[in-house]
């Protein structure tokens, strides 16, 4: 066998284990339709499960939530008028800032949280 033969052989050799792999990690795969908490995992863990999971279905569940949200976003808002408590408002605003965000966006997203919870009672 001369050198080249075998360089093809091995070459070979490698792609034939390479689809044998991706086979037998295609049989493995688990369909998910929810991540777990992952908070508390290494790295080395978060990619072991990603490698392992099928996440197609939470990606389209998240495609689809954020079009709902992106539709609701696009209605027009009506302006108000709201009397707070100063305090309440300082607090909103201390909020506001830890998360990055303007304290108007935080009352309105606790306003449709607080509807939203109310509504499923």
């Amino acid at each position: 066998m001369d050198k080249d033969s075998a360089v093809d052989d091995g070459i070979r050799k490698k792609r034939l284990s390479e689809k044998q792999e991706v086979k037998k990690m295609a049989r493995t795969i688990k369909k998910a339709t929810k991540l777990p908490d992952m908070s508390d995992w290494t790295d080395v863990r978060i990619d072991r499960w990603l490698e392992t999971h099928d996440t197609t279905e939470i990606l389209k569940t998240a495609i689809q939530e954020q079009r709902v949200y992106m539709a609701a976003s696009k209605q027009t808002k009506k302006h108000i008028s709201l009397r707070i408590e100063p305090v309440y408002l300082d607090q909103a605003k201390s909020i506001a800032a830890r998360k990055g965000i303007g304290h108007q966006t935080l009352l309105r997203s606790l306003i449709i949280e607080g509807l939203a919870s109310e509504s499923k009672r």
